[in-house]
């Protein structure tokens, strides 16, 4: 199967100004690259900047899990406090938004 890259398009405005987004691309042996995907924020919002850090990770049946990093988002309240997302694609199914999870961070609190 083709091999999963993932860019960011950090100034992207489908969600308003620069609200971002990231392309998925299906690279084949010979590198030739075709759009899979266009993945964006579920709540995202002009200046949250989505796709700012993008990274995926793919097994040997296909899947592939997609991370993207909206570094300008404001969660809780938290102005440019930033927020990941996952985004999860099964083998030649379509990516979807994997859900929001909160993670503590060097103690702080959830976000």
């Amino acid at each position: 199967g083709d091999a999963v890259a993932v860019v960011g398009a950090y100034k992207d405005d489908d969600r308003g100004d620069k609200s971002g987004s990231a392309y998925v691309f299906g690279v084949a042996a010979d590198g030739t690259a075709t759009q899979k995907a266009k993945l964006i924020a579920c709540d995202g919002a002009g200046g949250d900047e989505f796709g700012w850090s993008v990274s995926v990770s793919t097994d040997s049946q296909g899947s592939a899990l997609a991370l993207a990093g909206a570094h300008g988002a404001d969660p809780s309240g938290l102005t440019d406090a930033g927020k990941a997302y996952a985004f999860w694609s099964v083998t030649r199914l379509p990516w979807i938004h994997a859900g929001r999870r909160s993670i503590h961070i060097h103690g702080r609190r959830p976000v």
